[in-house]
């Protein structure tokens, strides 16, 4: 990492004269803010502010009051491969409302779109994932956050996320919930996965860059509701992936377009070390 060189008159403490002599104005300039302390900062008062995240899920219940109005644009995959917008969320299986919880509470100002992948089973065709990721892609938000994923179509699979890297999109997905078990697009060298783990923090996670899944987040006992509004606590590697999204988020805050550029190296400089 390069050093930044700053000329000051004076030398470095920033002498000025007065009538009595060379007085040291120490105190004068703030303190330059390092790269990671800058990201630092980003990580903890960021909002996500103008980050468009695209959720492919089970849908949003964002008829609850605590979900109303966050979500901008509504989407459903049809058994067809069709996407069909709709004007009003919903979720029979509650796991797409509680990512968005998750994502609203943690980047209140990011701009939020569901892509409905499933409908009332937790096992649909891969191909619906290929046209939701697909359509994602499309619509050019920065984010999309993947909370499932499948053991086959890699190879299409890498195809959209390479895609998604040539336009500045980030791909985070979720990995298998069982460990030693595949899972794409998590997998894929330009996507981020993320696995499960608690930390003290939501904001809490672990970037190993050695690993098929590069990333650890907070997926332990994560308190969210369900689509008739009652809290529950969920686990698993599909609640971690909505807080890795949101961290992104922030850090990439004010550079939508960019937020590709230099993420890992914003991870590895964040990350937790491993108690």
């Amino acid at each position: 990492m390069g050093c930044l060189g700053i000329a000051t008159l004076g030398g470095g403490n920033g002498l000025v004269m007065n009538a009595g002599g060379l007085t040291p104005m120490l105190g004068l300039y703030p303190a330059l803010e390092t790269p990671v302390g800058r990201w630092q900062r980003q990580l903890r008062e960021n909002t996500g502010r103008g980050v468009k995240i695209g959720i492919l899920d089970t849908g949003v219940a964002d008829r609850l009051a605590i979900l109303r109005g966050a979500i901008r644009t509504h989407h459903t995959v049809a058994d067809n491969g069709r996407l069909v917008r709709n004007w009003q969320g919903d979720d029979v299986l509650g796991h797409g409302t509680a990512c968005a919880w998750v994502l609203k509470n943690l980047v209140p100002d990011a701009e939020l779109h569901q892509v409905r992948i499933f409908g009332r089973s937790l096992r649909e065709p891969g191909e619906k994932l290929l046209a939701g990721l697909d359509f994602a892609i499309d619509q050019g938000w920065d984010i999309i956050n993947v909370s499932l994923g499948t053991a086959g179509f890699r190879d299409e699979l890498f195809d959209l996320a390479a895609r998604a890297a040539d336009r500045g999109i980030v791909i985070v997905a979720a990995a298998h919930n069982e460990a030693g078990r595949r899972s794409f697009p998590a997998e894929l060298p330009n996507v981020i996965g993320v696995d499960a783990a608690f930390f003290d923090s939501p904001l809490g996670f672990r970037y190993q860059p050695d690993r098929p899944i590069e990333v650890e987040a907070n997926g332990i006992y994560v308190r969210a509701p369900w689509p008739n509004g009652r809290f529950s606590h969920f686990t698993g590697s599909s609640f971690a992936c909505p807080h890795l999204s949101a961290i992104v988020a922030r850090l990439g805050q004010g550079r939508t377009g960019e937020i590709a550029v230099r993420l890992r190296t914003q991870l590895e400089a964040l990350s937790q070390e491993r108690d």
